[in-house]
């Protein structure tokens, strides 16, 4: 009975010692967009497609890189889901909720639409340089005519926005603070 006992005890500490750290999620928040219905948009209507992402941008991965060849992903830090969604869902929000298009809805719509719009994630990741920390976002974006399959324009968007912290929480808050650039940048380009 005494050594079921020692063995229990030997047994709680050792699981006790190799605890890991809790995992942290960070989301993107949608930023609230001025609304700016456009008369020549009002009556139109939008679908925002799953954007594509280039290298290993796509998934739940918190990327960092380092001067030179040094790069990762944060162990016990991820998206809250796959960044190609969260970047979707918000779009798709901050687009609704700005009055620009008369409706706005995801590629899974089967509703025919005057307009797509689609973009190529080219970089979302902190970089850190030196004592200088950033969060890089870089987004192509393409307003398709969804009736003729004609391209109507085209542009990439690009921004990087220092952190305050060199860890996933200060450079999701510089995420979400380019976010919120992207968004009123986009609006302005998609009314002209």
């Amino acid at each position: 009975m005494r050594s079921i006992v020692i063995i229990a005890v030997v047994w709680w500490s050792i699981v006790g010692c190799i605890e890991s750290p809790p995992m942290h999620h960070y989301t993107l928040i949608t930023p609230t967009p001025k609304v700016i219905p456009h008369p020549s948009h009002t009556h139109q209507s939008l679908k925002v497609l799953y954007p594509r992402s280039l290298k290993s941008q796509a998934g739940v991965a918190m990327h960092y890189h380092y001067s030179g060849e040094e790069s990762g992903v944060y162990l016990h830090s991820a998206w809250s889901n796959d960044i190609g969604k969260l970047l979707e869902g918000s779009l798709i929000e901050a687009l609704s909720r700005s009055g620009v298009f008369g409706a706005v809805v995801s590629y899974h719509s089967t509703l025919e639409t005057t307009y797509r719009l689609e973009s190529t994630l080219y970089a979302l990741e902190h970089r850190i340089r030196g004592e200088a920390s950033y969060a890089i976002l870089s987004v192509e974006c393409r307003l398709i005519d969804a009736r003729e399959g004609g391209l109507v324009k085209s542009r990439r968007f690009s921004y990087q926005v220092p952190t305050t912290q060199t860890n996933a929480k200060g450079y999701a808050e510089a995420t979400n603070h380019a976010l919120a650039r992207f968004v009123e940048e986009l609006l302005a380009w998609l009314i002209v």
